[in-house]
């Protein structure tokens, strides 16, 4: 029993050891937007805080949402409760995005890198319209 009792608390010791959470930062680094697994992390409710453009921030009072679904379709709700709905893809690390309704400054139909900042935010980037997009986690 002498001899079983420190090997038991050695397995225990070890296996403690592999189950423990990793800080936040690690799993950040180890998610990749490359893989399949990219729909994953867009899925959900984000608020919009805020754009960059031209050099100039621009952050909302009232943040606007949008709402990735499973089903490569989604939803923007703005200030006015109004409800644009969009369709959705990831191709490598861009996000295609097909909004029906264009110019109010929140997403329009384009090609947009992905960046993502922390597990709850992340930013959209269009090159050709100069416009980086702050987006936050709604949970």
């Amino acid at each position: 029993m002498q001899k079983t009792l420190p090997f038991i608390c050695l397995i225990l010791i070890f296996s403690c050891q592999r189950n423990k959470i990793k800080d936040p930062k690690s799993i950040l680094k180890s998610m990749s937007i490359l893989t399949s697994n990219s729909n994953k992390v867009l899925i959900g409710t984000w608020e919009i805080c805020g754009y960059s453009s031209a050099g100039n921030q621009i952050s909302f009072n009232a943040c606007p949402t949008i709402t990735f679904q499973n089903n490569d379709w989604g939803f923007i709700k703005r200030f006015d409760a109004q409800i644009l709905p969009f369709h959705w893809r990831i191709e490598g690390k861009k996000l295609i995005f097909n909004n029906s309704v264009t110019g109010d400054n929140l997403l329009n139909t384009g090609i947009y890198e992905i960046k993502i900042i922390t597990y709850s935010s992340l930013t959209l980037s269009d090159s050709t319209q100069d416009v980086t997009y702050q987006l936050g986690k709604n949970e």
